[in-house]
């Protein structure tokens, strides 16, 4: 007999699939539970094997993954979240649903590092690609590699590296608010004395001059300095050595020099 579900875990009610989302009253084993369409149920244990039936094949194949990794897909139209699974060094695509607010453990460490492996051996020319990050690349390699083995699916990427970068947009004219984006730089306290750390990460963009209040124009195109950093790091072969997702950093900083020169500090995520 059903004692207890976990999230994630994929209930039938009435015939349509529902994840559990979190849980509502362990000791009376009351649970939330999501399906694509974002209507929210409450399930009670009690209720098992009424209307509402636990997928026992789908469970157990997820609880028996070596790592199981979950991702927000949030867009304008879309707010999706697709859940993989590593098992014997296979990457399996398991579903891809709506409406959950999970987010991959830090645990999951071939969720990490495989990528930044992928990325280490791939040449490409970095004045036209940047690197896709992490959340791109496991969609990809969802859609062109699942349930191959991982040494597969490096094999294949290097080989279409197209899979995995994406085009930088053109820059039309002189009129580019960007000049320049300086390699980053990687800073350790005062008493760090590990080689393969940082503490800061310092990256130097220099903007176009204009009259006015050039802080306030920072501000207005702040996504626009802060992307540009981002995919500086992406590319940035001495950062993938560190073996950091960049969603493990934090802009903790951002200042404007007089011979306008934005400088972004980040740093790791504490939580």
């Amino acid at each position: 007999m059903i004692t207890e579900l976990k999230v994630g875990d994929r209930v039938l009610i009435d015939g349509e699939p529902y994840y559990i989302n979190q849980v509502q009253n362990d000791d009376m084993g009351i649970y939330e539970a999501r399906n694509i369409s974002k209507n929210i149920v409450q399930v009670n244990i009690k209720d098992i094997g009424r209307y509402i039936r636990i997928d026992e094949e789908y469970n157990t194949i997820v609880r028996n993954m070596d790592e199981v990794m979950t991702q927000d897909i949030i867009t304008e139209n879309k707010n999706y979240c697709y859940r993989y699974g590593i098992l014997n060094n296979r990457l399996y695509r398991l579903t891809a649903y709506r409406g959950s607010h999970d987010y991959w453990s830090k645990n999951c460490l071939v969720a990490h590092s495989f990528p930044e492996e992928v990325y280490s051996n791939i040449d490409y020319d970095d004045e036209k690609y940047v690197l896709a990050d992490h959340r791109i690349f496991w969609i990809r390699a969802g859609k062109y590699c699942n349930g191959k083995k991982l040494s597969e699916i490096k094999e294949y990427l290097v080989q279409h590296p197209e899979i995995v970068l994406v085009k930088k947009p053109s820059r039309k004219n002189n009129t580019d608010f960007i000049i320049s984006v300086h390699n980053p730089i990687f800073q350790r306290y005062t008493g760090n004395e590990e080689n393969n750390t940082f503490d800061i990460i310092r990256i130097e963009i220099f903007v176009r001059a204009y009259p006015g209040d050039m802080l306030q124009r920072c501000k207005v195109h702040r996504k626009e300095i802060l992307d540009s950093a981002i995919n500086k790091l992406r590319g940035s072969k001495s950062y993938r050595k560190f073996g950091v997702p960049i969603n493990f950093l934090k802009l903790y900083d951002m200042v404007l020099t007089k011979d306008n020169c934005v400088i972004l500090s980040f740093c790791l995520k504490t939580e």
